[in-house]
């Protein structure tokens, strides 16, 4: 019985998702073929590791069969689930606000604008405001 799921989240940049990965504590791993789950064996060209818990489970990042990006595997079932489940979100929320927050990142910077970054204490939301030739914009992730 496999517990997998995909997480809807439209991954293009492998760079802005280590990024991501780091914040929460993960690490992109390039150098795997399959990723820890209830089911054993199930392939993927990388994937993220919790780094303090070897016994986590691993979200899988799976080349798409369009070649048009990665989908992203994972498994929040017992305690192993679980503990993934701890940094990338129960939703997998943290870990889309963390990829959006550095593919913004690098499109903005790449545009020349300088990014400050700060949290919405009651939201939690990361606010990331960019100045520049244009003047400041904001918003918030």
């Amino acid at each position: 019985m496999s517990h997998v799921t995909t997480i809807d989240l439209d991954v293009r940049d492998l760079g802005a998702l280590a990024l991501a990965a780091a914040r929460l504590g993960l690490r992109l791993d390039r150098d795997v073929t399959t990723y820890r789950s209830y089911q054993s064996g199930l392939e993927c060209v990388a994937a993220l590791t919790v780094v303090d818990d070897p016994t986590a489970y691993q979200v899988g990042v799976v080349q798409r069969a369009d070649g048009r990006g990665f989908d992203l595997m994972w498994d929040n079932f017992g305690s192993s689930g679980r503990a993934l489940a701890d940094r990338v979100g129960t939703d997998t929320g943290l870990l889309k606000q963390a990829y959006s927050v550095e593919v913004t990142r690098q499109q903005l910077t790449r545009q020349g604008f300088t990014m400050s970054e700060s949290r919405n204490p009651q939201t939690g939301a990361v606010v990331l405001t960019a100045t520049g030739g244009r003047g400041p914009i904001g918003g918030a992730m």
